[in-house]
């Protein structure tokens, strides 16, 4: 037998198991140990995925999970990155006590292997009890959704007390899961709806709008990301949860029309938004890490 082979028959009895323990669970939601271990399927499932698919170790999904009821914080990172560029922040909310997962995002075609969508059984797209299948299109932003989309709903099914803390296009994504699932509030780091507009977006936009066969082969990722803040604009008209809204006054990547576009569509009154004196873009690192550390902390301690 392959090792591919191997891996494949592991991964089936794996998702056989998440399925299960999502059956399981349904019917004894208080019990931990069931829960930890669902948890667990999970991680070995994206580790056996992301591995196989040749993702180097520091770059794959990761899971810190505690041994006792807690919390849970779902990471989403941005489109240039992965999980790696979220560690720090990860271990930070770790080490204050909450259960945390980050999820590698396939935003690129090239990694679209790495999506777990088509090996997880619909036991993992529960909504109000009922199952669904997760629809998985061509585009590489609708992957990346499903893709958080089951991260989580799996995290819910620990605790359904989850926090969504996005960056950049992880905090695309996250707005539309606050628009999906009843999280309890999300953490949007330099979110991206809005691209800095300079020389070469102007290039890329025309390029997108009389060739976009060609913007797409040239720019993949920017053609995808352009396209998922369009998208969301103009379908996401209101949030009801919390949302922590962090950015530089001289990002240059994301203008702060997000920002604003985000103070505009925000209605808890629990909503904050800083605005930080930095030229960074990602702030998850670096000097402004601190900084962005200590936000979250306490955005999700008062909520």
């Amino acid at each position: 037998m392959t090792e591919r082979f191997l891996m494949g028959n592991m991964l089936e009895r794996i998702n056989q198991s998440i399925w299960e323990l999502q059956r399981t669970i349904r019917e004894r939601p208080d019990d931990f140990e069931l829960r930890k271990d669902l948890l667990k399927f999970y991680q070995e499932s994206r580790f056996l995925i992301e591995r196989r698919a040749g993702v180097h170790e520091e770059d794959r999904s990761f899971l810190l999970m505690q041994q006792k009821e807690s919390l849970g914080c779902l990471l989403l990172h941005g489109a240039g990155g992965t999980p790696a560029e979220m560690r720090m922040l990860g271990e930070h909310l770790y080490n204050q006590g909450y259960t945390v997962c980050a999820v590698r995002l396939p935003i690129s075609r090239s990694t679209g292997d790495t999506s777990i969508g088509r090996y997880i059984k619909e036991g993992l797209a529960l909504r109000g009890g009922k199952e669904r299948t997760l629809t998985c299109h061509n585009d590489s932003w609708s992957i990346c959704l499903s893709e958080a989309e089951v991260a989580l709903a799996t995290l819910m099914s620990f605790n359904p007390c989850t926090y969504l803390i996005g960056f950049s296009f992880g905090g695309t994504i996250a707005l539309n899961l606050l628009d999906k699932r009843p999280v309890k509030a999300a953490a949007l780091i330099s979110p991206a709806l809005y691209p800095v507009r300079h020389r070469r977006y102007y290039l890329f936009k025309a390029c997108r709008t009389f060739l976009p066969s060609v913007a797409e082969r040239i720019g993949p990722r920017e053609y995808t990301v352009i396209e998922f803040m369009e998208r969301t604009r103009s379908e996401i008209s209101g949030v009801e949860q919390p949302v922590l809204v962090i950015q530089s006054h001289d990002d240059p990547v994301v203008s702060t029309r997000s920002f604003n576009h985000m103070k505009r569509v925000a209605k808890h009154e629990n909503s904050r938004f800083e605005m930080l004196y930095s030229k960074r873009h990602v702030l998850v690192t670096g000097d402004t890490f601190e900084k962005v550390a200590a936000l979250c902390t306490e955005f999700i301690r008062d909520n």
